[in-house]
């Protein structure tokens, strides 16, 4: 298999060391980011392109729109699934970038959930990030794209952390 060792790609992101490089399959790696809006998913998009070049495919697809927009071919060659932690039902909040994580990862799919909480110190799961995390978002995707590790007993261990809010809130019940 070849690799392409590029630390070039990373100098322009701000928090990301120069001399770091990462392996990327010469052939093109597949991202795509679910989330309750796509607004952090072309935040993403641009972070991820912008920092790790061209041989990314990155696709931000909202949680509503998934079931139209994921397609069994997509799910196939994605690499990595970024999976915003909260959706937003009418009736609360639901952690479903576990709930959606537990389904990929048992799959064999490589997952990383995001959120805009500063759980890190009580939450430390591969497979998680957040704000208080001691590493940039753009390190902790190279890492998960670099790692050789099981992702369902990463995202099973964060569902014991966090799983009290997988309940779907009861107003979105029919």
């Amino acid at each position: 298999m070849n690799w392409l060792l590029n630390s070039d790609l990373l100098y322009v992101f701000k928090g990301i060391n120069h001399t770091e490089s990462i392996a990327i399959h010469m052939k093109m790696t597949v991202v795509v980011f679910l989330g309750n809006s796509s607004s952090l998913g072309k935040s993403c998009k641009r972070l991820v392109k912008n920092t790790l070049g061209i041989n990314i495919d990155f696709f931000h697809i909202t949680y509503q729109q998934a079931c139209s927009h994921l397609s069994d071919e997509l799910l196939a060659d994605a690499n990595l699934f970024i999976l915003e932690l909260f959706r937003n039902y009418t009736g609360g909040l639901r952690v479903e970038g576990i709930a959606l994580g537990e389904k990929l990862a048992s799959k064999g799919k490589k997952v990383l959930v995001i959120s805009p909480l500063s759980l890190k110190e009580h939450v430390d799961n591969p497979c998680y990030w957040d704000v208080a995390s001691n590493i940039n978002l753009t390190q902790k995707i190279v890492s998960i794209l670099n790692s050789a590790t099981e992702p369902k007993s990463q995202i099973t261990r964060l569902r014991d952390q966090l799983g009290h809010l997988l309940e779907i809130p009861r107003q979105h019940h029919r």
